[in-house]
C-alpha cells in the first residue's frame, strides 16, 4: 500500500517491466535471499541407534542463519522436519513436520510406524522451502547435529481372520479379511496398503476382465485393518486363494529401481464353495419328505388292507 498525507490508502499491484504488464498473482515474485542454516541447542535427540516399529523419537532443537547468527522462524510455506532415510537408495519412509515453540525452539516426534523400511538408514532433521525443496542443516556452532545413524528392527506381526460365503442362496461369493498389526505387542495403525488376490495358480484373479491386483485395504483404529472381495459365484468358485499386501513404501522403492514389489505378508484363503443351502437345499428337503409320507401311508396301508395269509 502507499500511504498519502491527506487521502485514502492506495492499494500497489505488482509491475513485471520485462513483460511490461502486472503480476495477476503476486505469490509468482521470487527474490534470493543469502543465508546458511545450521541446528543449534538440541535438547533432544536420539539416544541409541535401533529402533523397533511401534516407537517414537524426539527431536527439539534451534536452527540459526550464520550469516547474520540469528535464530531462523518458518513462515507460511516453509518448515523444519524429521525424516527417517533408507541407505543405498537414500528412500524416505517416514517423516514428522516440526512445530515452533517459543524462543524459535521446534519440537518433532517421528514415529517409526508400519511404514517405516526396515534395515540401516539415517534419522535427518531438515528445512523444506517454499518450493518443496528440502534443505540440508549444517552442524552447529556447538556441536549440534543434523543427521544421526538409525536401523529399524522387529518385526511387522501379523493376526488375521478370514471369512467366505457359505450359504447356497447367496447372490454373489465374498471374501472378508480381518487383520490387526503389531510389533513386540505394539499396535501398528495407518499402514498404507494394497492387495492382490491370487489363486492356486500363482496368478492374480480376473473378474470381468479386471485382473484384482490393487485392492483397497481399510484402516481403522489400533492396527485393526478390513479388506474384502466380491465376485460372481464361477469367478470365486471353491479352492485356495492368496491375498498378498504390498505397502505403498515397498512399491515406491520398487519402481524407482524399476523392480517389482515383495509383499509384506501373505494371507491364505480356503474358500469350501457354497453349502446346498437356500432353494435347492429346501427342494430336496421337500422332496425326501412328500417320498418318506408316500413310503409311510403306503406301508400303512399294507398293514390296514394287506391280504391275510393262508
Amino acid at each position: 500500500q502507499f500511504l498519502p498525507s491527506t487521502n485514502e490508502p492506495i492499494n500497489l499491484v505488482p509491475f513485471n517491466v520485462e513483460k511490461n504488464e502486472l503480476y495477476t498473482d503476486a505469490r509468482a515474485i521470487g527474490y534470493t535471499v543469502e543465508a546458511s542454516l545450521q541446528i543449534t541447542e538440541v535438547s533432544a535427540s536420539p539416544s541409541n541407534k535401533e529402533f523397533t516399529f511401534g516407537s517414537s523419537i524426539p527431536f527439539e532443537f534451534a536452527v540459526e542463519d550464520s550469516v547474520t547468527s540469528e535464530r531462523v522462524t518458518t513462515g507460511r510455506s516453509s518448515q523444519f522436519v524429521a525424516v527417517l532415510k533408507s541407505s543405498g537408495d537414500n528412500f524416505e519412509s517416514a517423516k514428522a513436520e516440526a512445530t515452533e515453540g517459543s524462543d524459535s525452539v521446534f519440537t518433532a516426534n517421528l514415529a517409526i510406524d508400519a511404514n517405516s523400511v526396515k534395515g540401516a538408514g539415517t534419522l535427518e532433521i531438515q528445512g523444506v522451502g517454499v518450493d518443496g525443496e528440502a534443505m540440508p542443516l549444517a552442524e552447529g556452532a556447538d556441536g549440534s547435529k543434523s543427521v544421526y545413524p538409525a536401523t529399524v528392527i522387529g518385526d511387522i506381526d501379523v493376526r488375521s481372520d478370514v471369512f467366505t460365503t457359505q450359504s447356497g442362496d447367496a447372490s454373489a461369493t465374498v471374501f472378508i479379511a480381518e487383520f490387526e498389526l503389531t510389533s513386540n505387542s505394539v499396535a501398528l495403525p495407518g499402514a498404507r496398503l494394497s492387495a492382490a488376490l491370487v489363486g492356486s495358480d500363482g496368478k492374480v484373479v480376473t473378474i470381468a476382465e479386471q485382473a484384482l491386483n490393487n485392492l483397497v485395504v481399510a484402516a481403522g483404529t489400533d492396527g485393526a485393518y478390513q479388506l474384502s472381495v466380491t465376485g460372481e459365484h464361477h469367478d470365486l468358485a471353491a479352492g485356495q486363494y492368496k491375498l498378498q499386501f504390498i505397502r505403498e513404501v515397498d512399491a515406491a522403492r520398487a519402481q524407482a529401481k524399476n523392480d517389482t514389489p515383495q509383499p509384506l505378508f501373505e494371507i491364505e484363503i480356503s474358500h469350501a464353495g457354497r453349502s446346498k443351502g437356500g432353494v435347492w437345499m429346501q427342494m430336496e428337503v421337500i422332496s425326501l419328505t412328500i417320498l418318506g409320507a408316500l413310503y409311510v401311508g403306503i406301508s400303512s396301508h399294507n398293514k390296514m388292507f394287506g391280504k391275510k395269509s393262508a
